[in-house]
């Protein structure tokens, strides 16, 4: 009882097929007859027409049946022989056609699925069990493509998770590592700044003391300005180190745009530059700090005109796109090659030979990442340029 169990229990996932009727065998029975009648009947012949019936017949008759027995004989053996030939021929193609050429089949499919090919299915042939059985592995095939089909997307997908996985672990290696990396330029660049500000003052004095004619004069404006920008260096290091959250408050960005344009547009480098605002009309409060915020603008405008030696237009936009508010700086500069392109945000990384420090567009990402937004760049060699900021309306990315 209990091994009839266990075994009902290990084929259960097999499909359940009734009991065939007993068609085949009808047939075969039937195919049987026919095929040994016609000899059966030759033999029943000749069995009754040699028996002794003397009396019945006269001896003139007995002569004559006599005389004639060997063409009888042949007649009868060349029938016999026919008869049985043809029973053996019809015996042949009847169990080639419903038994053999479905076992073949059968057998190629089987060895296909051995061999890993799970091919279309067997032909169902014939009537009655062989129909049955052929019925029976079809659908065990199906099974087995369905079982395939989803190992495979199983295993594609445990590869996308496992290369997911290693990217995640990568990026945790690299945040370490830039972690450690801010600490120590937050503490080089804080023992430096202080130097690099004395030295910067006793430039102004020195200025005042010699006159515009003094041979030194100019040498001490050239000391000045370098100093001055590798001040600017140190503080974008410690811009770039700090991860703190700011002062974040409620903010209208396109408040926030127009202050932050009216400061810089005076400078000198926009003064050939036509600057477009085309803002959307109520947009949410974000939760930002907002003097990160212009820095990030400052930045990506200042780069802008930068990038217009000639004169240009730099168009900013403002508008909601689902859960983000994104601001636009599309210039009609000399744009960035492909080739840099995915670089522009590394540090220390710039296309300006002896200007730039390489570190403004890296503060500005990791400006932007803090607020949980992104910031992507377009461009088109001697076309434009395009920034798009992205900040959450939740404050969440």
């Amino acid at each position: 009882m209990g091994d009839a169990s266990n075994k009902n229990t290990k084929d259960s996932w097999l499909p359940v097929v009734p009991r065939p009727p007993r068609t085949l065998s009808r047939r075969v029975a039937a195919v049987a007859a026919l095929v040994l009648l016609p000899p059966a009947a030759t033999l029943g012949y000749v069995l009754l027409s040699g028996g002794d019936d003397g009396d019945a017949r006269s001896g003139a008759e007995e002569d004559a049946v006599r005389a004639g027995a060997p063409d009888r004989d042949r007649l009868l053996a060349v029938v016999g022989a026919v008869s049985g030939s043809l029973a053996v021929a019809v015996l042949v193609l009847f169990l080639r056609r419903e038994i053999l050429e479905p076992l073949r089949a059968m057998t190629a499919e089987v060895e296909g699925i051995v061999g890993g090919r799970l091919q279309r299915g067997v032909t169902p042939r014939g009537r009655g069990e062989v129909a049955l059985l052929t019925g029976a592995i079809n659908r065990l095939l199906a099974r087995l493509r369905d079982a395939q089909e989803v190992a495979a997307r199983g295993a594609v997908s445990y590869e996308h998770k496992q290369e997911e996985l290693r990217q995640a672990q990568e990026a945790l290696v690299r945040s370490d590592r830039l972690a450690s990396l801010g600490k120590l330029v937050a503490g080089v660049a804080h023992e430096i700044n202080n130097p690099l500000g004395s030295v910067l003052t006793y430039c102004y004095v020195l200025l005042r003391k010699v006159g515009p004619d003094d041979p030194l004069a100019s040498r001490l404006a050239i000391m000045r300005d370098e100093i001055a920008r590798c001040s600017r260096i140190v503080h974008q290091l410690l811009d770039f180190a700090r991860d703190a959250r700011g002062d974040r408050r409620p903010t209208d960005i396109n408040q926030l745009l127009r202050r932050t344009l009216e400061l810089i547009e005076d400078h000198a480098i926009f003064h050939d530059v036509r600057i477009r605002l085309d803002l959307a009309e109520d947009l949410p409060l974000l939760d930002i700090d907002s003097s990160q915020i212009e820095q990030v603008i400052v930045n990506i405008a200042v780069n802008a005109a930068e990038a217009c030696p000639n004169g240009g237009a730099l168009t900013i936009r403002s508008r909601i796109d689902g859960r983000w508010v994104e601001m636009s700086f599309a210039d009609t500069g000399v744009g960035i090659s492909r080739d840099h392109l995915p670089r522009i945000f590394e540090q220390f990384f710039s296309t300006k030979t002896g200007k730039g420090t390489g570190l403004g567009l890296a503060v500005c990402d990791g400006i932007i990442k803090r607020h949980g937004g992104t910031i992507r760049v377009e461009s088109e060699v001697w076309r434009g340029t395009t920034f798009r900021v992205r900040l959450p309306i939740d404050g969440r990315s």
